[in-house]
């Protein structure tokens, strides 16, 4: 999970039977506990006696299905993990028409990338890493600046 803290239970209910398993263990497990309860408050000492094997198989095939749902929602997160994820790489504002001397250097393992949207395949395993220079960009732009504010008139100095 991304952020556990955001949607984090929805997020649980998102592996679907896991959710619902869960739910199911935590019901049935409330409910033992208030019929026990109920049970030692109004019933006689034989009464407890017979109801309790009932009780405790309850409660533990409910335990033993909470620890199946923690098992399973690390399984399915581990095959999460073992994905192929894509990511797409998107540098704006893009000034398609300079030359591409002055766009920024962008490298994946080395070799550069002019293709734009740039898409990655991220393998698991190993850190893709992206490398972005935008020196000759900015040097660019720069010298755009420059040459703006040269054409521009020289502003009158006004006296007081």
């Amino acid at each position: 999970m991304d952020n556990p803290a955001v949607g984090g239970f929805s997020q649980f209910l998102n592996y679907g039977g896991l959710g619902l398993l869960a739910i199911l263990c935590l019901v049935v497990l409330g409910y033992n506990a208030w019929s026990l309860n109920r049970l030692v408050a109004t019933s006689a000492p034989a009464k407890v006696n017979a109801a309790r094997p009932l009780l405790l198989a309850q409660m533990a095939v409910s335990l033993i299905g909470l620890f199946v749902v923690g098992a399973g929602a690390v399984y399915l997160e581990n095959i999460k993990d073992r994905q192929t994820r894509m990511a797409q790489i998107i540098i704006d504002p893009w000034e398609r028409n300079i030359d591409s001397s002055f766009l920024p250097d962008i490298r994946l393992a080395g070799k550069p990338l002019i293709d734009r949207p740039i898409n990655i395949t991220c393998t698991p395993g190993s850190p893709t890493t992206v490398t972005v220079d935008l020196d000759r960009f900015i040097a660019y732009r720069i010298s755009k600046s420059i040459e703006a504010q040269r054409a521009l008139p020289p502003v009158a100095l006004s006296s007081r």
